[in-house]
């Protein structure tokens, strides 16, 4: 157990990433900064190493660690650009490399990420909770320079018994179930997406814009922002920011959010959740000179019309351990479905439940 700090400020760290092994194996701190990270017996002469974006990574000897809680901080990593010459950076062209290069920077050989999962859902006021259902999966994921034949399977689940809606005047008002969280991994890898807006077929409907030069772990990082070209084009309904590697243009981490046109797309298809705001997050770790995915989270709130409440659900799915030896897909009978509520295909509460994965601890009220 431990917490991840900012030294300057002395404020928590949220989703602050902790790896042994060059990122073999690892975990995120949660909202808090708190962290739980079992290390395998094989990494004890490794070195643990913390990173932040925009802070200096913080590295110790497994062996030196104590039982007790950590309290890790780590310093700002102030950006100098003497020796950098910023001249008339190329967004669009960048971005077309960018893809161009998923080949050299993403994994080429089959793969498969073992990862913690999280889904919840509370009421406006953060008082009821309906859902809370948490797990660990398997990601099966094809080469990045091939059509994706990806899966995932669970390999353990459980759940809190909840209510599952409201009463309201003397009726009950049950809420849908939320599907295809377990698949983040898969939705969410903007090098792969069929709908993302690295895509080299979909960056004619964006338009891309150069912010600033940042470090992220040790490494300088092009910050871009991205918006629609015509906001009414439903094949460009997202908006945000995409941070390039400045040496390899690995795409390291993507933040963004539904345009009001992407907003208004799901609603359309959505006849009893109603969503207000959809905000995406996705981002990528290296791993003997190659980039995986190290964790996707989406966040939603949402409208429930028939006792007109407003609702917040976030999924999280964490890479916790690479697996890139010798790897087969697994048969589809396996795999778990788009369509499928992971609330349904898991157990209830165990506290010994999850034994040697690693896991993100609740957030403390």
């Amino acid at each position: 157990m431990g917490l991840v700090l900012a030294n300057d400020t002395n404020e928590p760290l949220p989703f602050a990433r902790l790896s042994v092994g060059g990122n073999e194996v690892g975990t995120l701190c949660n909202e808090q900064g708190l962290f739980v990270l079992k290390i395998p017996p094989r990494f004890q002469k490794d070195s643990l190493r913390v990173t932040y974006l925009g802070y200096q990574p913080w590295v110790m000897p497994v062996e030196k660690l104590k039982e007790d809680t950590l309290i890790i901080r780590l310093d700002n990593q102030d950006l100098t650009l003497e020796a950098i010459e910023i001249l008339s950076i190329s967004p669009e062209d960048t971005l077309r490399r960018a893809w161009r290069s998923r080949g050299l920077n993403y994994e080429i050989r089959p793969t498969l990420l073992r990862g913690f999962y999280r889904e919840n859902m509370e009421d406006q006021n953060r008082q009821i909770q309906f859902l809370f259902a948490e797990g660990v999966l398997e990601l099966y994921k094809s080469p990045y320079h091939r059509n994706p034949n990806d899966r995932v399977r669970i390999l353990k689940g459980r759940q809190k018994q909840l209510p599952r809606g409201y009463k309201h005047q003397g009726e009950d008002y049950f809420l849908p179930q939320i599907t295809q969280g377990p698949h983040l991994g898969l939705i969410l890898d903007v090098m792969k997406a069929e709908s993302s807006f690295i895509r080299g077929t979909n960056q004619r409907f964006y338009e891309y814009i150069f912010e600033k030069v940042t470090y992220h772990n040790n490494r300088l990082t092009y910050i871009f922002s991205f918006s629609p070209k015509n906001r009414d084009n439903t094949y460009s309904i997202y908006q945000g920011h995409i941070f390039l590697d400045l040496e390899s243009l690995a795409v390291v981490r993507a933040s963004y959010e539904y345009t009001p046109q992407g907003v208004a797309l799901y609603n359309r298809t959505s006849k009893e959740l109603k969503l207000i705001s959809r905000h995406f997050e996705v981002n990528y770790m290296e791993y003997q000179d190659r980039w995986y995915l190290q964790d996707a989270r989406v966040e939603n709130e949402y409208h429930f019309p028939p006792v007109d409440r407003t609702l917040y659900a976030t999924h999280t799915f964490i890479t916790t351990e690479i697996i890139n030896d010798q790897i087969s897909d697994f048969p589809k009978s396996e795999g778990f479905q788009l369509n499928e509520a992971f609330v349904e295909s898991v157990e209830a509460l165990d506290e010994k439940f999850w034994e040697q994965y690693n896991m993100v601890p609740v957030k403390k009220p």
